[in-house]
């Protein structure tokens, strides 16, 4: 049975994950690159924040803002379609509703214009516009090797390089709880062996803040740097290990937050949802993780 979202309509942070079909390791330097910028158009068309983030060779991580639905002008609305999509495709969508206008088909320009406002401020949308975009440019770009090893042909990507839906875990909006979070995301590389320090990885919102990158750096505001540090010398909360529940599971934060996020859901889905703490002391004792499971028939 497919496991709905977990989301809520307030202003709220979420740590989301996906993996390349097969687990196939399918990302290079260039195809990361292409996705760190996908991943800044799509959020500035969504309305949405980036923490930060981290690309690896078969998925990715993203510590994301979603603000609440608000209101935006026709002006703002053509700025955001200007960059999710480039001048000439965004231009060719004015001209046709330029058009419509002229002919009297208001309401369907009005339907259009709806349908784009609906995609914002939404974890859903922002989700499914960067995959998908991502997806295409992709499979248009890059071929793989079949064939056993006397005979190989390259042959054109066809389908979704994703492995499924994205997932998301709902995190408390504490300073404490974003600090973890984009911490563990920070050392992906470094728990990967890929460097031995996090701020050397190229494709990673800390990497990106290390390298002068302005816009990395702006958002960042909402983590306590000393508590961040802390975390970063591994050895006293044990982010230096993979924690599946921080990725996999449902909710982060305090153990009152995950509890209250239990219970909100509870009923909603056929799982068993247990809340582990990561720390035994020191400042992230109270943190927990919720574990999803799927209930016994």
């Amino acid at each position: 049975m497919r496991m709905p979202r977990v989301k809520v309509e307030r202003e709220a942070y979420y740590h989301v994950t996906s993996r390349c079909a097969l687990q196939e390791y399918l990302m290079g330097g260039e195809a990361k690159e292409m996705f760190v910028k996908m991943m800044r158009r799509a959020a500035f068309f969504s309305g949405v924040n980036i923490v930060t983030y981290c690309v690896m060779d078969n998925h990715f991580h993203i510590l994301v803002k979603v603000p609440k639905r608000r209101e935006i002008s026709e002006a703002t609305l053509k700025e955001r379609i200007t960059v999710l999509y480039g001048k000439d495709k965004a231009e060719r969508i004015f001209a046709r509703w330029k058009a419509f206008f002229e002919k009297g088909f208001v309401d369907d320009v009005r339907r259009e214009q709806d349908a784009f406002r609906k995609r914002m401020y939404d974890l859903s949308e922002f989700g499914k516009t960067l995959k998908q975009r991502y997806s295409v440019w992709y499979c248009s770009n890059h071929t793989r090797k079949v064939g056993n090893d006397q005979h190989q042909e390259e042959r054109a990507i066809m389908g979704t390089m994703w492995q499924g839906r994205f997932h998301s875990v709902l995190v408390e909006s504490t300073q404490k709880a974003l600090t973890a979070v984009t911490a563990y995301i920070d050392m992906n590389p470094v728990r990967a062996k890929i460097v031995s320090n996090a701020k050397a990885y190229r494709w990673s919102g800390y990497g990106a803040a290390k390298r002068g990158d302005s816009d990395a750096k702006a958002a960042r505001k909402p983590i306590d740097s000393s508590l961040y540090d802390s975390i970063l010398e591994e050895k006293t909360y044990g982010f230096a290990k993979q924690i599946p529940s921080v990725s996999r599971g449902v909710a982060f934060g305090t153990a009152k937050f995950v509890t209250a996020t239990i219970n909100e859901l509870h009923g909603e889905r056929r799982t068993q949802t247990t809340a582990s703490p990561l720390a035994e002391k020191g400042t992230l004792a109270l943190l927990c993780s919720a574990e999803r499971q799927k209930a016994n028939a």
